[in-house]
């Protein structure tokens, strides 16, 4: 899990791995994420041909009558490269969407401070007449 940080006024994602915690600004985190993305989206592609050209070679070897298990084990090796990038990419990708997240419940959190703040500067005089007038009324029943 991801945290975000404000530290002398500026955003910093936060990381912690293990004990130790390490601070990035948002867009290096995303930039990252989606290097992460682009070399895993190319290992797949290669890890893909392999396939295709290992499930060639079965099929010559099948045809062929030849021993076909050596094949088999190269493609259930190329399936497991692939998913295990596949899940790369996914975390790479969930990240980014976690940051973005994370960058927009900020600003959102900072647009509602601000809109109090300036709805209580607007209320204030309304406020302190109320206030006064109610304290220079005495009831009498």
């Amino acid at each position: 899990m991801h945290q975000l940080r404000v530290i002398d006024g500026k955003l910093f994602i936060a990381t912690r791995t293990g004990k130790r915690e390490t601070f990035l600004p948002p867009d290096q985190v995303i930039a990252d994420a989606q290097q992460a993305i682009t070399r895993a989206s190319a290992i797949i592609a290669d890890l893909r041909d392999r396939e295709q050209a290992t499930q060639s070679l079965l099929e010559s070897a099948l045809l062929s009558l030849e021993p076909t298990s050596q094949h088999r084990l190269d493609l259930g090796v190329l399936a497991q490269e692939i998913k295990a990038h596949e899940r790369d990419a996914a975390q790479a990708h969930a990240l980014i969407v976690e940051v973005d997240e994370l960058l927009l419940n900020h600003t959102a959190e900072q647009i509602r401070r601000e809109d109090a703040e300036r709805f209580a500067a607007i209320l204030k005089p309304f406020s302190d007449f109320l206030t006064t007038t109610s304290k220079d009324q005495t009831h009498v029943c």
